[in-house]
């Protein structure tokens, strides 16, 4: 039963951009791993020193990218309801341009699905006892 003051929480993933940043544009991409269908906030913060209008959040397609997500002031917010692998796996870039020379930023994060632990067990199956020698060695 749910409390009337009751909400759902879900986890956010947050890349912030700022000029001190010394990783923008290189480094390695970033992995978050996700259970299929679960909600998820993912959002791209424009922060010290960057345009916050040139903020943007876009999915790498095989021919190149599409923005996601909404603008909330120097952030782009993209709430994910109910993750999808086929939907909305890959690699996201988080981008914005610098105020003092208008250079390019750029974080890369990859959303990884993963199936939900419970489900994908046989509620029928029986489990060896880990110190049952045939069974752990799969009766070899």
């Amino acid at each position: 039963m749910a409390f009337p003051s009751e909400m759902e929480i879900a986890p956010v993933y947050e890349i912030v951009l700022s000029r001190e940043d010394e990783h923008a544009n290189r480094g390695p991409v970033k992995v978050a791993n996700v259970y299929e269908g679960d909600k998820l906030t993912f959002k791209c913060v424009g922060g010290s020193g960057m345009k916050a209008e040139s903020v943007k959040l876009q999915k790498k397609l095989d021919d190149g990218f599409k923005d996601v997500g909404k603008r909330v002031r120097s952030s782009i917010v993209y709430d994910i309801n109910s993750f999808s692998v086929a939907q909305h796996s890959g690699v996201y870039d988080c981008s914005a341009q610098r105020l003092d020379n208008g250079a390019e930023h750029s974080k890369m994060v990859r959303l990884q699905g993963k199936s939900k632990k419970l489900d994908s067990i046989n509620k029928n199956a029986t489990f060896c006892h880990m110190n049952d020698d045939f069974c752990n060695r799969q009766g070899k």
